[in-house]
């Protein structure tokens, strides 16, 4: 059985972690784009 390294360990956690937090924050802001109480409607300093 072909042993897999901790660092290649850690860096599948983490880029999975980060994608998993990019799409949820997608998702959410996407979803409330048109709601002018939503999250990215209620930011005064939002770059989007």
């Amino acid at each position: 059985m072909k042993s897999v390294s901790r660092e290649k360990t850690i860096k599948a956690l983490v880029h999975t972690a980060v994608e998993a937090f990019a799409e949820g924050f997608k998702a959410r802001h996407e979803g409330e784009v048109d709601d002018p109480d939503g999250t990215i409607n209620m930011k005064i300093h939002n770059v989007l």
